[in-house]
Protein backbone atom coordinates (compact mmCIF):
# COMPACT_ATOMS: atom_id res chain seq x y z
CA UNK A 1 0.00 0.00 0.00
CA UNK A 2 1.64 3.23 -1.10
CA UNK A 3 -0.48 5.94 0.49
CA UNK A 4 0.61 9.54 0.00
CA UNK A 5 1.84 11.17 3.19
CA UNK A 6 2.32 14.90 3.62
CA UNK A 7 5.31 14.89 5.93
CA UNK A 8 5.15 18.64 6.43
CA UNK A 9 1.85 18.28 8.32
CA UNK A 10 2.66 15.07 10.17
CA UNK A 11 2.91 15.67 13.93
CA UNK A 12 6.12 13.93 14.93
CA UNK A 13 9.24 14.43 16.98
CA UNK A 14 11.36 13.05 14.12
CA UNK A 15 12.99 15.64 11.85
CA UNK A 16 11.61 16.22 8.38
CA UNK A 17 14.48 14.58 6.40
CA UNK A 18 13.99 11.32 8.31
CA UNK A 19 10.23 11.53 7.80
CA UNK A 20 10.72 11.91 4.06
CA UNK A 21 13.05 8.94 4.03
CA UNK A 22 10.50 6.93 6.02
CA UNK A 23 7.75 7.91 3.57
CA UNK A 24 9.95 6.64 0.73
CA UNK A 25 10.45 3.31 2.47
CA UNK A 26 6.76 2.95 3.18
CA UNK A 27 5.88 3.66 -0.45
CA UNK A 28 7.99 0.65 -1.44
CA UNK A 29 6.59 -1.85 1.08
CA UNK A 30 6.20 -5.26 -0.51
CA UNK A 31 8.44 -4.23 -3.39
CA UNK A 32 11.77 -4.26 -1.59
CA UNK A 33 14.43 -6.45 -3.14
CA UNK A 34 16.86 -8.72 -1.38
CA UNK A 35 20.36 -9.51 -2.56
CA UNK A 36 20.95 -12.36 -4.98
CA UNK A 37 21.98 -15.76 -3.69
CA UNK A 38 24.58 -17.95 -5.37
CA UNK A 39 22.78 -21.00 -4.00
CA UNK A 40 19.39 -20.23 -5.54
CA UNK A 41 20.92 -18.87 -8.73
CA UNK A 42 22.76 -22.18 -9.11
CA UNK A 43 19.55 -24.17 -8.68
CA UNK A 44 17.89 -22.15 -11.44
CA UNK A 45 20.97 -22.66 -13.62
CA UNK A 46 20.28 -26.40 -13.51
CA UNK A 47 16.90 -26.08 -15.24
CA UNK A 48 16.76 -27.27 -18.82
CA UNK A 49 14.38 -26.43 -21.64
CA UNK A 50 12.07 -29.25 -22.81
CA UNK A 51 13.12 -31.91 -25.29
CA UNK A 52 14.47 -32.04 -27.93
CA UNK A 53 16.72 -29.01 -27.33
CA UNK A 54 17.56 -29.42 -23.60
CA UNK A 55 19.31 -26.08 -23.38
CA UNK A 56 19.76 -23.81 -20.37
CA UNK A 57 16.38 -22.49 -19.29
CA UNK A 58 17.96 -19.41 -17.75
CA UNK A 59 21.38 -18.88 -19.35
CA UNK A 60 21.77 -15.59 -17.50
CA UNK A 61 22.10 -17.54 -14.24
CA UNK A 62 25.20 -19.32 -15.54
CA UNK A 63 26.65 -15.97 -16.55
CA UNK A 64 25.92 -14.71 -13.02
CA UNK A 65 27.72 -17.67 -11.45
CA UNK A 66 30.77 -17.26 -13.65
CA UNK A 67 30.93 -13.57 -12.76
CA UNK A 68 30.48 -13.98 -8.98
CA UNK A 69 33.04 -16.57 -7.95
CA UNK A 70 35.29 -15.19 -5.20
CA UNK A 71 39.07 -15.09 -5.68
CA UNK A 72 39.48 -18.03 -3.29
CA UNK A 73 37.26 -20.21 -5.49
CA UNK A 74 34.13 -19.96 -3.37
CA UNK A 75 30.68 -18.50 -3.89
CA UNK A 76 28.55 -16.82 -1.24
CA UNK A 77 28.07 -13.62 0.72
CA UNK A 78 30.48 -10.75 1.14
CA UNK A 79 31.52 -11.99 4.58
CA UNK A 80 33.05 -15.47 4.55
CA UNK A 81 30.76 -17.46 6.84
CA UNK A 82 31.52 -21.21 6.49
CA UNK A 83 27.99 -22.62 6.12
CA UNK A 84 27.02 -20.01 3.54
CA UNK A 85 30.22 -20.39 1.56
CA UNK A 86 29.98 -24.20 1.66
CA UNK A 87 26.39 -24.55 0.43
CA UNK A 88 26.74 -21.80 -2.18
CA UNK A 89 30.04 -23.16 -3.48
CA UNK A 90 28.80 -26.74 -3.68
CA UNK A 91 25.58 -25.70 -5.44
CA UNK A 92 27.42 -23.50 -7.95
CA UNK A 93 30.09 -26.16 -8.59
CA UNK A 94 27.47 -28.85 -9.22
CA UNK A 95 25.47 -26.56 -11.53
CA UNK A 96 28.50 -25.60 -13.61
CA UNK A 97 29.80 -29.19 -13.70
CA UNK A 98 26.43 -30.38 -15.03
CA UNK A 99 26.32 -27.63 -17.65
CA UNK A 100 29.88 -28.44 -18.70
CA UNK A 101 29.07 -32.15 -18.91
CA UNK A 102 26.04 -31.36 -21.07
CA UNK A 103 28.18 -29.14 -23.33
CA UNK A 104 26.08 -26.07 -22.56
CA UNK A 105 29.01 -23.79 -21.73
CA UNK A 106 31.49 -22.10 -24.02
CA UNK A 107 34.45 -24.46 -24.57
CA UNK A 108 36.89 -24.23 -21.67
CA UNK A 109 34.77 -21.85 -19.58
CA UNK A 110 33.52 -24.37 -17.01
CA UNK A 111 36.47 -26.56 -16.06
CA UNK A 112 38.50 -23.95 -14.19
CA UNK A 113 35.63 -22.54 -12.04
CA UNK A 114 34.57 -26.09 -11.16
CA UNK A 115 38.11 -27.08 -10.20
CA UNK A 116 38.50 -23.96 -8.06
CA UNK A 117 35.17 -24.67 -6.33
CA UNK A 118 36.19 -28.26 -5.59
CA UNK A 119 39.55 -27.11 -4.23
CA UNK A 120 37.86 -24.59 -1.93
CA UNK A 121 35.49 -27.22 -0.52
CA UNK A 122 38.35 -29.64 0.06
CA UNK A 123 40.36 -27.00 1.95
CA UNK A 124 37.52 -25.82 4.17
CA UNK A 125 35.57 -28.97 5.07
CA UNK A 126 36.65 -28.82 8.72
CA UNK A 127 35.28 -25.29 9.27
CA UNK A 128 31.62 -26.30 9.37
CA UNK A 129 31.68 -28.06 12.75
CA UNK A 130 32.73 -24.94 14.65
CA UNK A 131 30.57 -22.45 12.78
CA UNK A 132 27.53 -21.23 14.80
CA UNK A 133 25.90 -19.67 11.74
CA UNK A 134 24.05 -22.58 10.14
CA UNK A 135 22.08 -21.55 7.08
CA UNK A 136 18.43 -22.54 6.72
CA UNK A 137 17.86 -26.21 5.81
CA UNK A 138 21.61 -26.78 5.50
CA UNK A 139 21.32 -30.24 7.03
CA UNK A 140 18.76 -31.10 4.33
CA UNK A 141 20.30 -29.45 1.29
CA UNK A 142 24.01 -30.11 1.67
CA UNK A 143 23.82 -33.95 1.78
CA UNK A 144 21.70 -33.97 -1.38
CA UNK A 145 24.24 -31.76 -3.15
CA UNK A 146 27.03 -34.06 -1.99
CA UNK A 147 25.25 -37.04 -3.55
CA UNK A 148 24.88 -35.10 -6.79
CA UNK A 149 28.55 -34.07 -6.71
CA UNK A 150 29.55 -37.68 -6.20
CA UNK A 151 27.51 -38.75 -9.22
CA UNK A 152 29.48 -36.14 -11.20
CA UNK A 153 32.72 -37.66 -9.82
CA UNK A 154 33.84 -34.43 -8.23
CA UNK A 155 36.86 -35.06 -6.01
CA UNK A 156 35.48 -33.93 -2.65
CA UNK A 157 36.29 -35.22 0.89
CA UNK A 158 32.93 -36.97 1.25
CA UNK A 159 33.89 -38.78 4.47
CA UNK A 160 34.44 -35.42 6.18
CA UNK A 161 30.77 -34.60 5.68
CA UNK A 162 29.22 -37.88 6.89
CA UNK A 163 27.95 -36.23 10.07
CA UNK A 164 25.73 -33.91 8.02
CA UNK A 165 23.97 -36.92 6.47
CA UNK A 166 23.12 -38.01 10.01
CA UNK A 167 21.57 -34.60 10.72
CA UNK A 168 19.39 -34.96 7.63
CA UNK A 169 17.97 -38.26 8.80
CA UNK A 170 17.21 -36.79 12.22
CA UNK A 171 15.46 -33.84 10.60
CA UNK A 172 13.35 -36.04 8.33
CA UNK A 173 12.28 -38.07 11.35
CA UNK A 174 10.58 -34.97 12.78
CA UNK A 175 8.01 -34.83 9.98
CA UNK A 176 4.88 -37.01 10.06
CA UNK A 177 4.98 -39.83 7.51
CA UNK A 178 2.83 -39.21 4.45
CA UNK A 179 2.15 -35.52 4.99
CA UNK A 180 5.62 -34.20 5.59
CA UNK A 181 5.54 -31.86 2.59
CA UNK A 182 2.11 -30.34 3.06
CA UNK A 183 1.73 -27.16 5.09
CA UNK A 184 5.22 -27.57 6.55
CA UNK A 185 8.53 -25.80 6.29
CA UNK A 186 9.84 -28.70 4.22
CA UNK A 187 8.16 -27.09 1.21
CA UNK A 188 10.84 -24.39 1.49
CA UNK A 189 13.56 -26.97 0.68
CA UNK A 190 11.94 -29.56 -1.58
CA UNK A 191 15.12 -29.78 -3.64
CA UNK A 192 16.72 -31.59 -0.70
CA UNK A 193 14.42 -34.56 -1.35
CA UNK A 194 15.88 -34.99 -4.84
CA UNK A 195 14.16 -38.02 -6.44
CA UNK A 196 11.81 -38.78 -3.55
CA UNK A 197 8.83 -36.76 -4.82
CA UNK A 198 6.17 -37.70 -7.34
CA UNK A 199 4.30 -35.13 -9.44
CA UNK A 200 1.14 -35.89 -7.47
CA UNK A 201 2.75 -34.90 -4.18
CA UNK A 202 3.40 -31.39 -5.51
CA UNK A 203 -0.29 -30.73 -6.16
CA UNK A 204 -1.56 -27.82 -4.11
CA UNK A 205 1.80 -26.75 -2.69
CA UNK A 206 2.23 -23.59 -4.77
CA UNK A 207 1.01 -20.24 -3.51
CA UNK A 208 -0.85 -17.73 -5.63
CA UNK A 209 2.48 -16.32 -6.83
CA UNK A 210 3.44 -19.70 -8.31
CA UNK A 211 6.16 -20.10 -5.71
CA UNK A 212 6.51 -23.21 -3.57
CA UNK A 213 7.55 -22.50 -0.01
CA UNK A 214 8.51 -18.91 -0.87
CA UNK A 215 11.67 -20.35 -2.40
CA UNK A 216 13.01 -19.93 -5.94
CA UNK A 217 15.23 -23.01 -5.51
CA UNK A 218 12.36 -25.17 -4.23
CA UNK A 219 10.15 -23.94 -7.06
CA UNK A 220 12.90 -24.66 -9.60
CA UNK A 221 13.23 -28.22 -8.34
CA UNK A 222 9.45 -28.71 -8.39
CA UNK A 223 9.47 -27.58 -12.03
CA UNK A 224 11.74 -30.51 -12.90
CA UNK A 225 9.24 -32.92 -11.34
CA UNK A 226 5.98 -31.29 -12.37
CA UNK A 227 6.39 -28.36 -14.78
CA UNK A 228 3.74 -25.67 -14.43
CA UNK A 229 3.19 -22.41 -16.24
CA UNK A 230 2.70 -20.54 -12.97
CA UNK A 231 5.94 -21.87 -11.53
CA UNK A 232 7.91 -20.92 -14.62
CA UNK A 233 6.38 -17.43 -14.66
CA UNK A 234 7.30 -17.00 -11.01
CA UNK A 235 10.93 -17.87 -11.72
CA UNK A 236 11.05 -15.57 -14.74
CA UNK A 237 9.52 -12.71 -12.73
CA UNK A 238 11.88 -13.30 -9.83
CA UNK A 239 14.95 -13.01 -12.03
CA UNK A 240 13.60 -9.84 -13.64
CA UNK A 241 13.06 -8.20 -10.27
CA UNK A 242 16.58 -8.68 -8.90
CA UNK A 243 18.95 -5.83 -9.73
CA UNK A 244 21.93 -7.94 -10.87
CA UNK A 245 20.24 -10.87 -12.60
CA UNK A 246 20.72 -13.47 -9.88
CA UNK A 247 17.99 -15.20 -7.90
CA UNK A 248 17.08 -14.28 -4.30
CA UNK A 249 16.95 -16.93 -1.61
CA UNK A 250 13.42 -15.94 -0.50
CA UNK A 251 10.48 -14.87 -2.63
CA UNK A 252 7.82 -13.75 -2.11
CA UNK A 253 8.30 -12.20 1.32
CA UNK A 254 6.00 -9.21 1.15
CA UNK A 255 4.45 -9.72 4.61
CA UNK A 256 7.83 -10.08 6.32
CA UNK A 257 8.99 -6.95 4.47
CA UNK A 258 5.98 -4.96 5.67
CA UNK A 259 6.00 -6.18 9.27
CA UNK A 260 9.70 -5.69 9.92
CA UNK A 261 9.91 -2.26 8.29
CA UNK A 262 6.87 -1.03 10.19
CA UNK A 263 8.08 -2.45 13.50
CA UNK A 264 11.47 -0.80 13.10
CA UNK A 265 9.85 2.55 12.35
CA UNK A 266 7.37 2.18 15.20
CA UNK A 267 10.17 1.51 17.67
CA UNK A 268 12.09 4.39 16.12
CA UNK A 269 9.44 6.76 17.38
CA UNK A 270 7.51 7.53 14.20
CA UNK A 271 3.92 8.43 15.10
CA UNK A 272 1.06 5.97 14.84
CA UNK A 273 -0.90 8.25 12.50
CA UNK A 274 2.05 8.16 10.09
CA UNK A 275 2.21 4.33 10.13
CA UNK A 276 -1.48 3.42 10.44
CA UNK A 277 -2.31 3.27 6.68
CA UNK A 278 0.45 0.68 6.26
CA UNK A 279 -0.42 -1.37 9.33
CA UNK A 280 -4.11 -1.68 8.42
CA UNK A 281 -3.50 -4.12 5.52
CA UNK A 282 -2.26 -6.69 8.04
CA UNK A 283 -5.86 -7.19 9.15
CA UNK A 284 -6.82 -8.53 5.74
CA UNK A 285 -4.13 -11.20 5.72
CA UNK A 286 -4.39 -12.16 9.40
CA UNK A 287 -5.41 -15.78 9.88
CA UNK A 288 -6.77 -17.69 12.84
CA UNK A 289 -3.34 -19.26 13.31
CA UNK A 290 -1.39 -16.01 12.93
CA UNK A 291 0.68 -14.74 10.06
CA UNK A 292 3.65 -15.82 7.96
CA UNK A 293 6.31 -14.12 5.88
CA UNK A 294 4.08 -14.20 2.79
CA UNK A 295 0.34 -14.15 2.29
CA UNK A 296 0.34 -17.81 1.30
CA UNK A 297 2.67 -20.63 0.33
CA UNK A 298 4.43 -20.92 3.70
CA UNK A 299 3.21 -21.74 7.22
CA UNK A 300 2.58 -19.13 9.87
CA UNK A 301 5.31 -18.58 12.46
CA UNK A 302 5.51 -17.13 15.95
CA UNK A 303 8.10 -14.50 14.98
CA UNK A 304 6.05 -12.69 12.32
CA UNK A 305 2.91 -13.30 14.35
CA UNK A 306 4.30 -11.72 17.53
CA UNK A 307 5.54 -8.62 15.73
CA UNK A 308 2.25 -8.29 13.83
CA UNK A 309 0.34 -8.46 17.12
CA UNK A 310 2.38 -5.56 18.44
CA UNK A 311 1.72 -3.54 15.29
CA UNK A 312 -2.02 -4.22 15.18
CA UNK A 313 -2.41 -3.40 18.87
CA UNK A 314 -0.57 -0.13 18.31
CA UNK A 315 -3.47 1.07 16.15
CA UNK A 316 -6.15 -0.21 18.51
CA UNK A 317 -6.99 -3.65 17.10
CA UNK A 318 -7.47 -6.39 19.65
CA UNK A 319 -5.53 -9.52 18.72
CA UNK A 320 -5.69 -12.47 21.14
CA UNK A 321 -2.37 -13.71 22.49
CA UNK A 322 -3.75 -17.26 22.40
CA UNK A 323 -2.74 -17.42 18.74
CA UNK A 324 0.83 -17.93 19.99
CA UNK A 325 -0.05 -20.96 22.11
CA UNK A 326 0.56 -23.65 19.42
CA UNK A 327 4.18 -22.48 19.19
CA UNK A 328 4.90 -23.13 22.87
CA UNK A 329 7.48 -25.76 23.73
CA UNK A 330 9.02 -26.97 26.99
CA UNK A 331 11.88 -24.58 26.23
CA UNK A 332 10.50 -21.28 25.07
CA UNK A 333 8.73 -20.92 21.73
CA UNK A 334 9.32 -22.56 18.35
CA UNK A 335 9.38 -20.30 15.31
CA UNK A 336 8.02 -23.13 13.17
CA UNK A 337 6.82 -26.60 13.93
CA UNK A 338 9.34 -29.40 13.27
CA UNK A 339 12.40 -27.18 13.73
CA UNK A 340 15.60 -28.54 15.31
CA UNK A 341 16.59 -25.40 17.20
CA UNK A 342 14.53 -22.47 18.54
CA UNK A 343 15.24 -18.86 17.62
CA UNK A 344 16.44 -16.37 20.21
CA UNK A 345 15.00 -13.35 18.39
CA UNK A 346 11.61 -15.03 17.94
CA UNK A 347 11.44 -15.73 21.67
CA UNK A 348 12.35 -12.11 22.39
CA UNK A 349 9.55 -10.87 20.13
CA UNK A 350 7.08 -13.22 21.83
CA UNK A 351 8.33 -12.08 25.24
CA UNK A 352 7.81 -8.46 24.25
CA UNK A 353 4.15 -9.19 23.51
CA UNK A 354 3.45 -11.46 26.48
CA UNK A 355 4.73 -8.90 28.96
CA UNK A 356 1.74 -6.74 28.04
CA UNK A 357 -0.35 -9.31 29.97
CA UNK A 358 2.04 -10.58 32.67
CA UNK A 359 -0.64 -11.83 35.08
CA UNK A 360 -2.11 -14.31 32.60
CA UNK A 361 1.19 -15.35 30.98
CA UNK A 362 3.57 -15.63 33.92
CA UNK A 363 4.44 -19.26 33.16
CA UNK A 364 5.27 -18.53 29.52
CA UNK A 365 7.31 -15.45 30.43
CA UNK A 366 9.29 -17.45 32.98
CA UNK A 367 9.91 -20.18 30.39
CA UNK A 368 11.27 -17.70 27.84
CA UNK A 369 13.50 -15.98 30.40
CA UNK A 370 14.91 -19.36 31.45
CA UNK A 371 15.57 -20.24 27.80
CA UNK A 372 17.31 -16.91 27.21
CA UNK A 373 19.46 -17.30 30.33
CA UNK A 374 20.51 -20.82 29.30
CA UNK A 375 21.21 -20.03 25.64
CA UNK A 376 23.64 -17.14 26.12
CA UNK A 377 27.22 -17.33 24.89
CA UNK A 378 29.73 -16.36 27.59
CA UNK A 379 26.71 -15.47 29.75
CA UNK A 380 26.42 -12.22 27.85
CA UNK A 381 25.18 -12.39 24.27
CA UNK A 382 23.22 -14.53 21.84
CA UNK A 383 23.52 -16.04 18.39
CA UNK A 384 20.33 -16.37 16.39
CA UNK A 385 19.27 -18.77 13.64
CA UNK A 386 17.94 -15.97 11.39
CA UNK A 387 20.91 -13.60 11.52
CA UNK A 388 24.67 -14.12 11.41
CA UNK A 389 25.57 -11.23 13.72
CA UNK A 390 25.25 -11.64 17.47
CA UNK A 391 24.29 -7.95 17.60
CA UNK A 392 20.90 -8.61 16.00
CA UNK A 393 19.47 -10.86 18.70
CA UNK A 394 21.54 -9.44 21.56
CA UNK A 395 20.59 -5.81 20.98
CA UNK A 396 16.94 -6.68 20.56
CA UNK A 397 17.16 -8.72 23.76
CA UNK A 398 18.74 -5.82 25.63
CA UNK A 399 15.91 -3.50 24.61
CA UNK A 400 13.31 -5.87 26.06
CA UNK A 401 15.26 -7.28 29.02
CA UNK A 402 16.34 -3.89 30.32
CA UNK A 403 12.66 -3.31 31.04
CA UNK A 404 11.34 -6.74 32.05
CA UNK A 405 14.44 -8.52 33.45
CA UNK A 406 17.21 -5.94 33.92
CA UNK A 407 19.57 -8.28 35.78
CA UNK A 408 19.54 -10.67 32.82
CA UNK A 409 20.32 -7.83 30.42
CA UNK A 410 23.12 -6.21 32.42
CA UNK A 411 25.90 -8.46 31.10
CA UNK A 412 24.65 -7.87 27.56
CA UNK A 413 24.94 -4.12 28.03
CA UNK A 414 28.51 -4.50 29.31
CA UNK A 415 29.38 -6.77 26.36
CA UNK A 416 27.91 -4.26 23.94
CA UNK A 417 29.93 -1.39 25.35
CA UNK A 418 33.11 -3.49 25.45
CA UNK A 419 32.90 -4.54 21.78
CA UNK A 420 32.54 -1.12 20.17
CA UNK A 421 35.10 -0.41 17.41
CA UNK A 422 37.33 2.64 17.37
CA UNK A 423 35.30 4.18 14.53
CA UNK A 424 32.23 4.33 16.80
CA UNK A 425 30.46 1.41 15.12
CA UNK A 426 29.90 -2.28 15.79
CA UNK A 427 30.47 -5.43 13.74
CA UNK A 428 30.84 -9.09 14.66
CA UNK A 429 32.95 -9.84 11.57
CA UNK A 430 34.79 -6.72 10.44
CA UNK A 431 37.49 -4.63 12.19
CA UNK A 432 35.26 -1.65 11.46
CA UNK A 433 31.56 -1.06 12.02
CA UNK A 434 28.68 -1.85 9.70
CA UNK A 435 25.62 0.36 9.59
CA UNK A 436 23.18 -2.47 10.21
CA UNK A 437 24.90 -3.78 13.33
CA UNK A 438 25.59 -0.25 14.59
CA UNK A 439 21.92 0.64 14.20
CA UNK A 440 20.93 -2.28 16.42
CA UNK A 441 23.47 -1.19 19.02
CA UNK A 442 22.29 2.43 18.99
CA UNK A 443 18.65 1.46 19.50
CA UNK A 444 19.60 -0.88 22.34
CA UNK A 445 21.74 1.70 24.12
CA UNK A 446 19.10 4.41 23.83
CA UNK A 447 16.52 2.07 25.35
CA UNK A 448 18.82 0.71 28.06
CA UNK A 449 20.60 3.85 29.26
CA UNK A 450 17.76 5.35 31.34
CA UNK A 451 16.73 1.97 32.71
CA UNK A 452 20.24 1.29 34.01
CA UNK A 453 20.67 4.95 34.99
CA UNK A 454 23.71 5.38 32.76
CA UNK A 455 24.93 8.29 30.69
CA UNK A 456 25.98 6.90 27.31
CA UNK A 457 25.98 10.21 25.44
CA UNK A 458 29.50 9.82 24.06
CA UNK A 459 28.99 6.27 22.77
CA UNK A 460 25.62 7.05 21.20
CA UNK A 461 26.74 10.36 19.66
CA UNK A 462 29.78 8.74 18.04
CA UNK A 463 27.65 5.87 16.72
CA UNK A 464 25.11 8.30 15.25
CA UNK A 465 27.96 10.16 13.52
CA UNK A 466 29.13 6.82 12.12
CA UNK A 467 25.65 6.06 10.77
CA UNK A 468 25.25 9.47 9.15
CA UNK A 469 28.65 9.12 7.47
CA UNK A 470 28.19 5.57 6.15
CA UNK A 471 24.42 5.01 5.84
CA UNK A 472 24.38 5.10 2.03
CA UNK A 473 27.12 2.49 1.60
CA UNK A 474 26.38 -1.08 0.39
CA UNK A 475 25.08 -3.42 3.08
CA UNK A 476 26.82 -6.78 3.65
CA UNK A 477 24.63 -9.88 3.69
CA UNK A 478 23.99 -10.84 7.33
CA UNK A 479 20.55 -12.49 7.33
CA UNK A 480 20.43 -16.29 7.30
CA UNK A 481 18.23 -17.96 4.71
CA UNK A 482 19.40 -20.93 2.66
CA UNK A 483 22.19 -18.49 1.90
CA UNK A 484 23.16 -15.13 3.36
CA UNK A 485 21.06 -12.21 2.14
CA UNK A 486 20.14 -8.60 2.88
CA UNK A 487 16.47 -7.53 2.99
CA UNK A 488 17.22 -4.01 1.83
CA UNK A 489 14.16 -2.14 3.09
CA UNK A 490 14.21 -3.90 6.44
CA UNK A 491 17.84 -2.99 7.10
CA UNK A 492 17.42 0.56 5.82
CA UNK A 493 14.45 0.98 8.16
CA UNK A 494 16.53 -0.25 11.12
CA UNK A 495 19.19 2.36 10.34
CA UNK A 496 16.57 5.08 9.96
CA UNK A 497 14.90 3.98 13.21
CA UNK A 498 18.18 4.39 15.09
CA UNK A 499 18.55 7.93 13.77
CA UNK A 500 14.97 8.94 14.59
CA UNK A 501 15.13 7.22 17.96
CA UNK A 502 18.20 9.26 18.82
CA UNK A 503 16.47 12.48 17.83
CA UNK A 504 13.40 11.53 19.87
CA UNK A 505 15.53 10.62 22.90
CA UNK A 506 17.05 14.10 22.89
CA UNK A 507 13.61 15.66 23.27
CA UNK A 508 12.29 13.37 26.02
CA UNK A 509 13.40 12.55 29.52
CA UNK A 510 12.89 8.82 29.05
CA UNK A 511 14.08 6.60 26.22
CA UNK A 512 11.41 5.10 23.95
CA UNK A 513 10.09 1.69 24.88
CA UNK A 514 10.54 -1.55 23.04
Amino acid sequence: MAAHIDVTSTPAAAPEPELRTAAGLLARLGQGNITSSAYDTAQLARLRTPHPHRGLHFPETVDWLLAHQHPDGSWGGTIAIPHDRAVCTLAATVALAEADRDQLLAPGSGAVPVARGVAYLARHSAQLRGDPHETVAFEMIFPTLLDQAQSLRLALPYADYAWIHDLKQRKLALFPTGSRHLASTLAHSLESLDDRLSPEELTGLAGTSGSIGCSPSSTAYAHTVRPTRDGLRFLQRTLRETPDGGAPTISPYEVFDRIWVLDNLRRGGLPTAFLRPHIEPLRAIWRDDGIGMAADGIPTDCDDTAVAIKLLRSIGHSVPLEVLRPFESPRGYRTYHFERHPSVSANIHVLNVLTTAPDTHRRQITSILAYLADSRTDSAYWYDKWHASAYYASCRALEVLSEVAPELGRATLEWLLDTRHSDGGWSAFEPFGTCEETAYAVSALIAAAPRYQLSLTTEITQAIAFLRTHQDEPLPELWLGKALYTPQLVVRSAILAALTRHHTSLTTTKGPGA
